[in-house]
């Protein structure tokens, strides 16, 4: 998203523009939300935090998907397989996750500079973003420390 001195809103049209999209009111707040939080957020989050009476939960699924659809958002599945949104660029992380437990360790480094240079040169397509989720089994509940979730 385009930063500077312009407003918020503002950006957040802007770049609605640049995809192609109108800048319905749904959009812009679903948007703002995204950018005001910094961290993943389902539909469901969005949706109760959206103005009362303004949007409807499958106006906000319908959103997500058209955004994420243009590169404007990302997604994530979560480990109660619930999607995640949020804005490219605002966070880069890969995680290995517990099927047991549910906890989650960030990697240290990003492995995947080199798969996405060689598939860019390759497909032709231009990464927007990516994200790393390997699963297992962490080594408390391997020794039976941990309760399922």
């Amino acid at each position: 998203m385009a930063k500077g001195t312009m407003s918020r809103e503002e950006a957040i049209r802007q770049e609605l523009r640049r995809v192609g999209l109108r800048a319905t009111p749904q959009r812009v707040e679903i948007l703002a939300i995204l950018m005001s939080e910094g961290e993943d957020q389902t539909a469901e989050e969005i949706y109760r935090r959206c103005a009362p009476g303004e949007t409807n939960l499958s106006t906000v699924y319908r959103t997500l998907g058209v955004l994420c659809q243009r590169a404007v958002l990302n997604r994530t599945l979560g480990p109660d397989g619930a999607y995640g949104y949020y804005l490219p660029g605002t966070r880069h992380r890969h995680q290995l996750v517990c099927l047991e437990c549910g906890a989650r360790m960030d990697l240290p480094s990003c492995p995947m500079e080199d798969l996405r240079q060689r598939m860019e040169a390759e497909s032709g397509y231009r990464i927007t973003g990516h994200s790393l989720e390997l699963t297992g089994i962490c080594p408390d509940c391997r020794k039976g420390k941990k309760s399922v979730k």
